[in-house]
């Protein structure tokens, strides 16, 4: 499992761990912030 933790701010370019979840279709993959849990 992967996980981000952190604000979905565009500073912290939370974009590309999206794009990550791509590149490796057979990972498990979590975001969280303090607003929301994807």
């Amino acid at each position: 499992m992967i996980c981000y933790v952190g604000r979905m701010d565009p500073h912290k370019r939370y974009w590309i761990f999206f794009e990550t979840t791509k590149l490796f279709p057979d990972l498990k993959f979590v975001a969280m912030d303090k607003k929301c849990y994807i």
